[in-house]
């Protein structure tokens, strides 16, 4: 008993003091990674994807890119929605308020670009050709706001890493001065 008890004892400590830490930073590691980013992300690339119909639309006509943009916009209102139902972005919420508000706008330029009738002569009338890069801005802006979010949870991500690296280190440490605390008691115990 002498000499086991401390052993095992030390071991408990040694996990409670100082891998618990490492397990609790890596999840939170990965549940930024997979519940934060992620559908950051997919946002980014469906907002991507729905610049092109109207562009699209301009330069060749056709229903095709009127069901394609239908069909991305509530791909877009899709990843906001889950964008707004993440753990964790709750400081972020007035961001992803006016986010949301700026691609309502884009969207309504989108619609009345979709639906403006097909220059006959291939020519893009002014006004249009304005509407067009007021909504190429409007999705570029948001673009943009959502990079910088996810810029600053990657260094969330960066932080807890350091952190991983410190309880590694300390982790270390501990085991090697347990292993040495632990023989010589188990000596002690013996001779005792």
């Amino acid at each position: 008993s002498l000499t086991i008890l401390p052993i095992v004892s030390l071991m408990i400590f040694v996990f409670w003091a100082s891998y618990r830490p490492v397990f609790h930073s890596l999840e939170k590691v990965i549940d930024a990674q997979l519940n934060q980013i992620q559908p950051i992300h997919e946002l980014q690339v469906a907002l991507i994807n729905a610049v092109m119909p109207p562009n699209d639309y301009l330069i060749h006509g056709g229903q095709e890119e009127k069901q394609n943009w239908m069909k991305l916009t509530k791909e877009v209102d899709t990843a906001f929605q889950k964008v707004f139902s993440i753990q964790g972005l709750e400081s972020d919420y007035d961001i992803l308020l006016l986010l949301k508000k700026d691609w309502e706008t884009a969207k309504k330029q989108g619609d009345l670009l979709i639906n403006t009738p097909q220059e006959t002569d291939g020519c893009t009338n002014p006004v249009t050709a304005a509407l067009m890069e007021d909504f190429d801005e409007s999705v570029d802006k948001i673009s943009v706001e959502l990079k910088q979010l996810t810029t600053r949870k990657e260094k969330m991500i960066s932080d807890l890493y350091s952190e991983i690296e410190k309880h590694k280190v300390k982790g270390l440490a501990i085991t090697i001065s347990s292993i040495f605390t632990g023989i010589l008691m188990g000596v002690i115990g013996s001779i005792w």
